[in-house]
């Protein structure tokens, strides 16, 4: 069922897999074989996979972690809504997450990081965090802001996520050198969502190498199942 098996061979050294949530039963564990045959480090699927994958993928160093994405936000529901997410991410993590990916609006950020700054030590011990942002809701100037939020809970790695890929209109490659020039002395992962877009695969290697070229062996790329 994987049709994304060739890149995975060519580029085995920044991939790891985005597992669709409409992926079940004999198919989970389709992704579990291919994983572990190709040395795919992460896998991200929804939270409802990981209790599934986890017996097949306990013994391999194949990491699971468990999408979760943040309901608009405002002042009078961050808390609450927060500390929801907060029990749904200690749920995955007792069913065999290594990590969670936790995806805010940009517009949201400074709410999000307020309250999850909170509990993000004790939520994540042992854990990893990653902060999911649409890397084409953030406009050029503002990078560096957004930067600064997001290293306010000190995430493990930071997913640049690319939601709707326009082609040149998307200006991907722009949008990257934006962050590349601002990430500064982050001292976590850098992981990208691209779809299964091979050119978006290799502008982004091509860039971090130039650029940052110390983020290299802190780079992985999801690439759909």
């Amino acid at each position: 069922m994987i049709d994304a098996t060739d890149i995975f061979s060519e580029n085995s050294d920044v991939l790891s897999m985005w597992v669709e949530s409409d992926v079940v039963g004999a198919d989970l564990a389709n992704v579990a074989t291919t994983a572990i045959a190709k040395h795919i480090p992460i896998l991200s699927v929804a939270p409802d996979s990981v209790g599934t994958l986890w017996p097949w993928l306990e013994n391999t160093p194949v990491k699971i972690v468990a999408r979760f994405y943040v309901p608009k936000l405002t002042a009078a529901n961050a808390t609450t809504l927060i500390a929801d997410m907060s029990g749904d991410i200690r749920d995955v993590f007792k069913r065999g997450a290594s990590g969670a990916q936790v995806f805010v609006r940009v517009h949201d950020l400074g709410l999000f990081v307020k309250q999850l700054h909170l509990v993000r030590d004790d939520l994540f011990f042992n854990r990893t965090l990653s902060i999911g942002i649409d890397i084409g809701d953030v406009d050029a100037n503002a990078w560096n802001d957004v930067l600064d939020m997001i290293n306010h809970v000190s995430p493990d790695s930071i997913l640049f996520a690319l939601t709707h890929d326009a082609g040149a209109k998307s200006d991907y490659v722009g949008r990257v050198y934006g962050m590349l020039m601002n990430i500064g002395d982050f001292r976590g992962q850098l992981h990208f969502a691209t779809g299964s877009n091979v050119e978006r695969i290799e502008q982004t290697v091509r860039l971090i190498r130039a650029m940052q070229p110390n983020f290299v062996a802190r780079t992985q790329i999801f690439v759909n199942n």
